[in-house]
């Protein structure tokens, strides 16, 4: 669950201060999500996935999370389709969440370094929970609801109706605390993909 503005408070500058924002900071959603895991058959199974591990890409940006998050989201990537042989065509949509704007543009540049075209089949929920053309929400949408909220709220719909028969969910978060902005560290991050299913 994430909620608009608490991150605000937390990790930048207050809203009250009046900050100007930079194009690159992003719009914490508000929601949240929670998933039932069963062993009785339903419309949609989870197929596979991938636990990632702790990337720091050396960069310290509270107001660009987005691109802090794409280097796990790559690794992440890169581990899934090795471990089960198989490439991006393999789904039918790869949604990260939530990188945004400038964090997807780097994540589809560093696959491009591994041989690996995520252009045609992936989106981020940072882009798809809001307009970006429509609303005022800089580089996209964020938070830790962001994902859940577009994956519970319209993907697994889609697989239910079955527009979508698999996709890949890489789940990105950063590991950082008000102590860690304050001091201008490093923030480390970390990604986990599942891949959904539709039952037939």
């Amino acid at each position: 669950s994430s909620h608009n503005l608490t991150s605000e408070k937390q990790f930048r500058y207050p809203t009250e201060y009046g900050a100007p924002r930079p194009n690159s900071s992003t719009f914490t959603a508000t929601g949240a999500a929670s998933c039932l895991l069963s062993n009785k058959v339903s419309d949609v199974r989870i197929e596979c996935a991938t636990l990632g591990k702790i990337i720091d890409y050396s960069q310290n940006d509270p107001n660009d999370m987005g691109r802090v998050m794409a280097p796990a989201a790559v690794d992440t990537l890169i581990n899934h389709f090795n471990d089960f042989k198989i490439d991006p065509t393999y789904y039918d949509l790869i949604i990260t969440g939530d990188l945004s704007y400038y964090g997807r543009q780097m994540l589809l540049k560093l696959c491009k370094e591994y041989n690996l075209n995520l252009e045609l089949n992936s989106n981020d929920a940072g882009l798809m929970i809001y307009n970006r053309d429509k609303q005022d929400v800089f580089a996209g949408g964020s938070g830790c609801g962001c994902c859940a909220a577009v994956m519970n709220g319209y993907i697994v719909q889609m697989l239910k109706l079955g527009t979508l028969k698999r996709v890949l969910v890489v789940a990105t978060g950063a590991l950082h605390n008000p102590v860690i902005i304050a001091q201008k560290e490093t923030i480390p991050a970390i990604a986990y993909a599942v891949a959904l299913e539709r039952m037939e």
